[in-house]
């Protein structure tokens, strides 16, 4: 583009110029003006396209997947996004200075993109969390979207894929009955810890009804709740049951999700689990009996089978199959 250069109209030579120009103030102003309008529709044009755009964050629930949060993010006109993710906390409008951050890094395709993250299993339970998206670009600074809600009582499923495996069953309020962990949900781990060779119970001794479950099944210990409470007395009272060749073991030593709470479950939660064995995610189950950490006597415990649901006692060094348990 070609710059006029106009002389100063009050150093006395301007007259020199008024054939060519008329009168050059006139004309500065003029060029000046236009040049000003032009430079400010560019400015006013660009305003605001060094920003991402980020929209607000949903939670997506799919059968068998985790609950994930949920945003689009559009990279920036001018510049480049150097991060991006969700932000999250138990008190409203979190940042990234207030929240826990769950970060993807620079790399995104350039237009509109949805992010997605697991909602992470290790939220309290009972507790509402506020979720936010973000992008940092390199020239606009820090984006945020607008804020969702993630509550763990109402947001969690039957069917989820969270806190290490599929959650299976509610028991719709948070509580201890038998000296357990409080819980709400059970989640069964997605496969069988011996899928290809089944295990004994635990050895043959009374040494586990002489640690405080019943000498003969009466329904007590094989509730719903009494998982946690069966396997680790279980496990304390007999060393032999300690070693990796037993179910209360296996069981008892599964670390799925990382997480090391896991265990056997009792009848009535093989039961159940029985009953919800279509869940995506769960995987295949065998046709025959799973052991449960519910004993009918020091010689015998409970099992569940697999293809027509049918309870039974039967001696504890029988080979059966394992699935493990934990409740959150």
């Amino acid at each position: 583009m070609g710059i006029s250069v106009y002389p100063d109209p009050n150093a006395g030579n301007s007259s020199n110029m008024s054939g060519l120009i008329g009168q050059p103030s006139d004309a500065a102003n003029a060029t000046g003006s236009t040049l000003f309008s032009r430079l400010n529709f560019v400015v006013q044009s660009l305003a605001g396209s060094e920003n991402a755009s980020v929209s607000s964050t949903t939670i997506a629930h799919t059968a068998g997947a985790a609950p994930q949060f949920k945003a689009s993010i559009g990279t920036p006109q001018l510049g480049a996004i150097t991060d991006y993710g969700f932000v999250y906390a138990t008190t409203a409008n979190p940042t990234l200075s207030t929240g826990t951050v769950i970060s993807f890094g620079s790399a995104m395709t350039t237009g509109t993109n949805v992010v997605a993250a697991n909602v992470p299993s290790t939220l309290t339970v009972g507790t509402t969390y506020y979720v936010i998206a973000y992008a940092i670009t390199s020239l606009g600074g820090t984006t945020y979207g607008a804020q969702g809600t993630w509550n763990t009582n109402s947001n969690i499923t039957i069917g989820d894929l969270y806190g290490g495996g599929i959650v299976y069953y509610d028991k719709g309020t948070t509580s201890s009955n038998h000296g357990e962990t409080a819980w709400r949900y059970l989640v069964a781990a997605p496969a069988d810890l011996n899928s290809s060779t089944s295990m004994t119970w635990a050895y043959n001794t009374s040494t586990q009804s002489n640690a405080g479950l019943q000498t003969a099944y009466t329904g007590n210990y094989a509730d719903i709740g009494w998982g946690e409470v069966n396997t680790n007395t279980i496990y304390a009272a007999n060393s032999n049951s300690t070693s990796g060749t037993t179910a209360i073991y296996l069981a008892k030593n599964y670390n799925g999700g990382g997480y090391t709470d896991w265990f056997l479950p009792s009848e009535q939660e093989l039961l159940t689990l029985f009953n919800n064995r279509s869940l995506s995610g769960l995987g295949t189950f065998q046709s025959g009996y799973y052991w449960a950490s519910t004993e009918y006597n020091g010689a015998y415990a409970q099992v569940v089978h697999f293809n027509t649901g049918s309870t039974n006692s039967v001696i504890k060094t029988n080979n059966y199959y394992v699935r493990s348990l934990r409740a959150f």
